[in-house]
């Protein structure tokens, strides 16, 4: 049984709404921000699980915990790593591109109350490791493995990883405003690259540990950026 078109359609924009509630509508000194934040991700999170219980509940009984490709995800996210903070400290760090980037994250970290090295290091560990799975499950195991059901393994690739960095463009849009084409639009281009990539991955192997793996070292390797930035 597969998953209705309606429920894909609502997975595929579900994020990116929920970002411009919590990162656009409301403000980072607002009680709200949290709160904001915080619902969204319960509702990303959940809805797979509720969708999945109510349309194919075999489904879920069917998981079975791998690690099959993970030698493979730290392989692809140790290159992006390197490529990430190659790319940061010999051509990006005293750059105009990255001007006022700081003051923006500060803002939103500051939203969290974890405006310290020891916040920032705390959160980046959870995005890194925590999130990052989330993310994957969401994305990989729910999102395209439902219009892998429907489409041809490119076009679910494509139409997935471009949903993806939909959402991640509303935060880059945060960042950089003033910046589409200099910032903007490239960052975002790469995040539709990485999540292609990691679409490839969980097709390949069958198993959420390669894409996370990899997902998990790209986000250390930006968190490393967004630390140098704050604290350097």
């Amino acid at each position: 049984m597969e998953l209705p078109r309606a429920i894909l359609v609502l997975a595929l924009v579900l994020p990116t709404a929920g970002a411009l509630v919590y990162f656009v509508a409301t403000d980072p000194d607002d009680p709200l921000f949290r709160i904001a934040y915080t619902a969204s991700k319960l509702v990303q999170f959940a809805f797979p699980v509720a969708a999945l219980a109510f349309f194919v509940p075999g489904r879920l009984k069917a998981i079975r915990p791998s690690i099959r490709g993970l030698t493979s995800g730290i392989a692809v996210g140790l290159i992006t790593l390197t490529v990430i903070l190659g790319f940061y400290f010999l051509l990006l760090r005293n750059g105009p591109i990255l001007s006022g980037v700081s003051d923006a994250v500060k803002a939103k970290v500051g939203g969290f109350g974890l405006d310290s090295p020891k916040g920032f290091a705390a959160l980046a560990v959870f995005l890194s490791v925590i999130h990052s799975f989330l993310e994957e499950y969401y994305w990989r195991w729910f999102v395209y493995a439902g219009l892998r059901e429907r489409l041809p393994q490119a076009a679910a690739i494509a139409l997935s990883s471009l949903a993806f960095a939909a959402h991640h463009l509303i935060v880059l849009l945060v960042y950089f405003p003033g910046r589409l084409l200099t910032a903007t639009t490239p960052f975002a281009l790469a995040v539709a690259v990485g999540g292609a990539i990691w679409a490839w991955l969980y097709d390949r192997h069958q198993s959420l540990a390669a894409p996370w793996a990899a997902h998990a070292l790209t986000d250390v390797a930006i968190m490393a950026v967004g630390y140098d930035l704050l604290y350097r």
